[in-house]
């Protein structure tokens, strides 16, 4: 039986590029955490300061028969501050990631073809 045949055993090697560091893994972990839990508390404190300013109606629809009948308008605002929390990390990332990583071209990459520029010709 040959080397490389159907039977051969042993799964294929997933040998990727790069790896990535436990601590990056950790720190993704904490802010899936963390980012809904900040987002809830600040749906709670919106959803107070509302009782108090009356800033925004609050439908009948969103009221809940339970303890806490704002717990349904809680979950939406949370929802959307989590959103802008994600996306705000995104952008700060973005940001960072420009200033300090990497170049764009590598050591072996030629810089790209500039294309003359086509101007007016002028006659004489």
């Amino acid at each position: 039986m040959g080397r490389n045949t159907f039977f051969q055993m042993g799964g294929p090697d997933d040998n990727r590029p790069w790896k990535i560091h436990p601590l990056w893994r950790g720190i993704g972990c904490v802010l899936i955490v963390l980012v809904p839990l900040l987002a809830y508390s600040g749906a709670v404190l919106i959803m107070e300061a509302n009782i108090k300013n009356r800033w925004f109606g609050i439908p009948r629809e969103f009221l809940w028969p339970s303890n806490n009948p704002l717990l349904l308008s809680q979950l939406g605002i949370a929802l959307i501050l989590s959103i802008f929390g994600y996306i705000i990390l995104v952008v700060i990332y973005l940001v960072v990631y420009k200033i300090f990583g990497p170049p764009i071209l590598g050591p072996t990459d030629s810089p790209p073809i500039r294309r003359p520029r086509k101007g007016k010709k002028f006659n004489r």
